[in-house]
Order: structure tokens, then C-alpha cells, then sequence
């Protein structure tokens, strides 16, 4: 049991909101985003923690791992990720 959020009430509301007729495009907008960003930031994000525990499991520490960036949008928010990285 979900004893900090009610995650039925929030899997339904989302579930209803991307059903939703007048919600259209902006959903359309959303799953685009998600196509071409959202996906390839969770992808990068799990093979570093891949990365992360074979480094590990061979003893060589985290910091043996090449830091890696994701893209939020195409524009100036990847410039700053690439920075930070």
C-alpha cells in the first residue's frame, strides 16, 4: 500500500488527461517531445548506472566512468547539460 501518494489517483488522472479530446495537441506536442528527448534522457540515464555498476563490480570505482550528457531540448538547455558534464 501507497502510504505517501495515492498512485491509483495518479495513474488514473494522467491516463485521463492524455485520453483527453480537448488535450489533443497538446499530448501530441508532449509524445513528440518524448519521441525524441524523453526517451534517449532515461536511456543515457539507465546505461550510466550500468556503467556505474560494472566499474564497480571490477573494481574500479565510479569515477572510472565518462560522464555522459542528455538533452532536454535541442537548444540551449543540451549547451548547459555539456557544461556541467
Amino acid at each position: 500500500m501507497d502510504l505517501v501518494t495515492d498512485s491509483e489517483r495518479f495513474y488514473t488522472s494522467i491516463d485521463e488527461l492524455l485520453d483527453d479530446p480537448e488535450e489533443k495537441d497538446e499530448v501530441d506536442q508532449l509524445m513528440t517531445w518524448w519521441n525524441r528527448y524523453g526517451l534517449i534522457s532515461v536511456v543515457t540515464f539507465l546505461t550510466s548506472l550500468m556503467q556505474a555498476s560494472l566499474s564497480s563490480l571490477h573494481g574500479q570505482g565510479v569515477d572510472a566512468i565518462p560522464k555522459q550528457c542528455s538533452c532536454e531540448d535541442p537548444a540551449e538547455a543540451c549547451r548547459k547539460q555539456r557544461e556541467r558534464c
